[in-house]
């Protein structure tokens, strides 16, 4: 063990429910690889309902996000109570995910502080906001002042931290500032469900099985995934699509269903709600690509996970997945721009007999929990050296 007392910042489902994302999978797995080492205590700072929880991983304190726009909320009422329940805990060490907000209106003392701050940067979320408007009008009319905005705010709250952990070179370009700031290039941990041996078990149905595993938002492009399964399937091809992941915008949900009606595509796309990690590896399993259309993507656990289960993937050629990705070894790229090419490349990955158990074995090395936790432990050490000379 390590004479250590670290409190996390970010968000983390309630106790029993499963988690919504794959942040939140981060938070969860970092958190109970944490905690063999040194003593973690959590500060969940936009939950649904306030709550003090004690599990094996220790204490989490949720705090009730106000009924009032996140954007206004997080970084001004939401910094000062999470502030208020990390002192609370008084930790040798704070680490922020996702939002540096959240520490905004932490005070400084002077320029001094009493502990180091850490911080993870997971989404690029004032590029996010452009695909949150769904259909509300006055949404997408203000998403670039509320993009500007978020930006600011966020560039602000990064240059108060002491060191920056960054999951993928792609953070770099798309947060210039975090070249300035000591920084640490460290993968997101995956949780080891899916690092574990196959199971046999898994019945793999005839024909191909499509996986689509995230929120089914405005924001992911469920939809192209609709209408390229269209195109395969007009190609007499046998595949069905299945579509995993929360329902977070009602009214895509709508607009997806509505297309898959209009496509006579009942039979071959289903729609099957969130899931959690175990009956995510049951997926990955029986299935024998994962699809991906994301319009913004840092670097999306999925594929991490994916990878780890050995299964080849078909995403974007953007965002981090330029280089969680090797073409023709553990997925294909798409272009996101001409539906025929795309199910092209869908269809001749699917026929091109991938190494299942070498896209496992690399994954393996690549995110293996222990090389993660390993590397964030001495991330603290390396901030409590500093602050001490």
């Amino acid at each position: 063990m390590v004479d250590m007392h670290v409190t996390l910042v970010g968000s983390h489902p309630l106790p029993d429910e499963p988690s919504q994302g794959g942040v939140q999978r981060v938070v969860q797995v970092l958190r109970r690889g944490l905690a063999e080492r040194l003593r973690v205590s959590l500060v969940v700072p936009d939950s649904s309902r306030s709550l003090r929880h004690v599990d094996a991983s220790g204490e989490i304190i949720y705090l009730k996000i106000p009924a009032c726009p996140r954007i206004l909320t997080y970084w001004s009422w939401c910094s000062r109570a999470t502030y208020r329940a990390v002192e609370r805990f008084s930790p040798d060490i704070v680490h922020v995910q996702d939002l540096a907000g959240f520490s905004l209106l932490w005070p400084r003392y002077h320029g001094k502080r009493s502990r180091p701050w850490i911080f993870t940067p997971h989404g690029v979320n004032d590029r996010e906001v452009a695909f949150k408007a769904d259909t509300d009008m006055a949404r997408r009319m203000t998403a670039s002042l509320r993009s500007s905005f978020l930006r600011s705010v966020e560039r602000i709250s990064r240059g108060r931290f002491d060191i920056s952990i960054v999951i993928n070179s792609y953070l770099f370009d798309a947060m210039p500032d975090l070249t300035k700031m000591h920084n640490r290039l460290i993968p997101n941990p995956v949780d080891e469900v899916f690092l574990t041996s196959s199971d046999d078990s898994c019945n793999r149905t005839e024909g191909y099985n499509l996986l689509y595993v995230g929120e089914v938002s405005a924001r992911k492009n469920v939809l192209a995934l609709v209408r390229m399964m269209s195109e395969i399937v007009r190609r007499g091809v046998d595949a069905h699509l299945h579509i995993v992941g929360p329902f977070a915008e009602d009214q895509y949900l709508k607009t997806c269903l509505g297309a898959v009606e209009d496509m006579n595509l009942n039979s071959f796309i289903t729609f099957h709600g969130n899931a959690c990690p175990q009956d995510l590896v049951w997926w990955m399993d029986k299935s024998d690509v994962l699809v991906l259309a994301s319009k913004q993507e840092t670097a999306p656990m999925v594929v991490a996970e994916a990878h780890c289960r050995g299964l080849a993937v078909a995403v974007p050629h953007a965002f981090g997945l330029v280089s969680m990705v090797s073409e023709g070894k553990d997925g294909v790229f798409l272009s996101g721009q001409d539906l025929s090419e795309d199910a092209s490349r869908v269809l001749n990955l699917l026929t091109s007999g991938l190494d299942r158990e070498a896209i496992r074995r690399d994954a393996a090395r690549k995110y293996k929990l222990e090389h993660v936790i390993d590397s964030t432990i001495d991330v603290y050490q390396q901030a409590l050296r500093t602050r001490q000379t």
